[in-house]
This record gives structure tokens, C-alpha cells and sequence, in this order.
């Protein structure tokens, strides 16, 4: 059973989709890392089992996502 995927990757459109598994009971809090580990972004987003996103201020290049949600996370690589 996956928790969370991140699809598509890499990004198309300058959006990041995330699907849950299990609809999370609280907003999911995200914070997006780039290859030297500095945060770049850091957000809650909506509640839903299938949510998606922005990321047109982001450049070009390697980042990782950390969702923690309802005492869970889980950190997925992505290109955009």
C-alpha cells in the first residue's frame, strides 16, 4: 500500500500532484527541499485524496518533497 505518490515525475505544467492513499483526516503539511537540503517552499495544502499544486517559482533541477500528514511523512525526489 502506498501512503503518497508524486506524479508526474518530473513535473509537467509547473504542477505537482500527490495522491493518498488513504484521505488524509488533517491538512497536509509540505515543505520542499532543493539538492542542498534548504527549504524552498513550505505550504499546507488542501485536504483531499488526490491534491495538487503549483510550483512555477521554482527553476529548474533535482528537489525533494516532505509531506507529513495525520503523525505520518514520507519524503519523494522529483525533477521539474
Amino acid at each position: 500500500e502506498h501512503l503518497v505518490s508524486l506524479y508526474p515525475n518530473p513535473v509537467q505544467r509547473n504542477e505537482i500532484h500527490l495522491k493518498f492513499g488513504v484521505m488524509p483526516k488533517f491538512a497536509p503539511s509540505i515543505l520542499i527541499l532543493d539538492n542542498l537540503g534548504r527549504v524552498v517552499v513550505q505550504k499546507s495544502i488542501r485536504i483531499g485524496s488526490d491534491v495538487s499544486f503549483p510550483i512555477d517559482n521554482l527553476a529548474s533541477g533535482q528537489y525533494y518533497l516532505r509531506v507529513s500528514w495525520d503523525g505520518r511523512e514520507k519524503v519523494l525526489g522529483f525533477v521539474k
